[in-house]
């Protein structure tokens, strides 16, 4: 079964499909008129804006001709444009193609585009989240380390449970190098500190929690991991057990013997 298939097959099962008022037949040949005058244009700005003005109208006709645009020859700007389009859209069937035409073969911009598109689709539906996951995880990993902190966005966005592991331990490794190199005279130290920051901005999206440190991070999740769903944070009528405050806690300890 093609990936295609098997995802439209899941939203149906999930409840996720219904059916688009659309265009007319007049309304959409006007716009696809004007979107394909706006891809002629020399300025990459127009031809992108001409795509999400085509984009704007939320009709299985115009998902179609978007979903051709995600590899186009007319510059990244319109395959960038096509993303955020089937992003906002509701319709299973532009998430379905927006899924089927991700492929790490795509360019830095476009890759990035897809996490922060993905990111939001399923942020408010852990249904949507656990078919958008897969797709993103790999993404976690990319050499390219912009591509890879924009997906560390978006899982955190989903709060995948599953991302934990991988977010902890690029936390863990980014952390340490960034301060083996206070002055930033690594030409690296960039890259290290995009990885550190996007890891730890989604750790704390997932638990809600702030950290100080790596080790702050592992111990809390191992004692409260438990009390998370796979998707959408902590599962239903489970509280995470707050971080300790040592130094609060003595000072509390203090003041009771006081008082006694």
């Amino acid at each position: 079964m093609s990936f295609v298939r098997g995802v439209g097959m899941w939203l149906v099962a999930a409840g996720l499909c219904y059916a688009l008022e659309g265009m007319s037949n007049e309304e959409y040949a006007k716009a696809l008129q004007e979107m394909k005058k706006g891809l002629n244009n020399k300025d990459a700005n127009a031809r992108a804006t001409a795509v999400e003005a085509f984009g704007a109208n939320e009709d299985e006709r115009v998902i179609k001709e978007l979903g051709k645009l995600l590899n186009s020859s007319k510059g990244n700007e319109v395959r960038v444009a096509a993303v955020k389009s089937l992003g906002k859209m509701e319709s299973h069937n532009a998430l379905v193609v927006l899924l089927s035409g991700l492929s790490t073969a795509q360019p830095e911009a476009v890759l990035t585009a897809y996490c922060a598109a993905l990111g939001d689709r399923g942020a408010s539906e852990a249904k949507v989240a656990r078919i958008i996951y897969p797709k993103l995880s790999p993404l976690m990993s990319n050499q390219n380390y912009k591509v890879a902190a924009a997906a560390m966005t978006a899982v955190g966005k989903l709060k995948a449970k599953a991302a934990m592991q991988t977010l902890l331990s690029t936390y863990k490794e980014n952390d340490a190098k960034v301060k083996k190199d206070p002055d930033n005279k690594n030409k690296n130290t960039e890259k290290y500190s995009a990885l550190q920051t996007a890891a730890l901005n989604a750790i704390k999206e997932i638990t809600g929690q702030d950290f100080e440190s790596p080790a702050d991070a592992e111990k809390w999740w191992k004692e409260n991991a438990k009390h998370f769903a796979e998707f959408g944070g902590l599962k239903e009528g489970k509280e995470e057990k707050p971080k300790e405050d040592k130094e609060g806690g003595e000072k509390k300890k203090q003041e009771e013997k006081k008082e006694q």
